[in-house]
């Protein structure tokens, strides 16, 4: 997916305008999005051994959440590694409608301000199209990937309001 050309659709566009006051941060909560985006899915892919690693990967700089708050209740997020320009998403989570959404959305923008160009979903799904994923070739992700693999994305941290995504979004 584009960092630049995220979809927000109308219903979503409505309920940030309207809805109750959601803020995005990043890398504030990474083990409780972890928790959250392990901990209802049976057989469990996110073992203990492998979400050890992804907590040293946080340590290291490497791997990143977005948290969606409503006051202090963790309502949705995501996480993922970001490598060079590119940020492949392992999951995400919402406890309340279209949280999940937000999160990918706030990813997306914060990406794009730290100089990211994609997010990698891995799968496709009628989800992740409806933020505006699309398929890319083999030949022109793997040159995506390879494009300054070395430098770690460093996402900005900050508290930021999510209805600023309705104007970050092409409509």
């Amino acid at each position: 997916m584009d960092v630049r050309h995220v979809h927000i659709g109308r219903n979503l566009r409505k309920q940030l305008r309207t809805g109750p006051e959601w803020v995005t941060t990043a890398n504030h909560s990474f083990q409780r999005v972890t928790e959250e985006c392990r901990g209802r899915r049976e057989p469990r892919w996110l073992t203990d051994a492998l979400l050890a690693s992804l907590l040293d990967l946080r340590q290291r700089g490497w791997a990143h959440s977005v948290e969606v708050w409503e006051g202090d209740d963790l309502v949705g997020g995501a996480f993922g590694i970001g490598i060079g320009g590119t940020f492949s998403g392992d999951s995400m989570f919402n406890r309340r409608p279209n949280a999940a959404k937000v999160a990918v959305a706030d990813l997306a923008a914060r990406c794009a301000q730290a100089g990211g160009a994609a997010i990698d979903a891995q799968w496709d799904s009628p989800f992740l199209r409806s933020l505006g994923a699309v398929p890319v070739p083999r030949a022109r992700y793997l040159s995506m990937l390879a494009a300054g693999s070395s430098r770690r994305l460093a996402l900005p941290r900050q508290l930021l309001p999510a209805r600023r995504l309705i104007a970050l979004a092409p409509t």
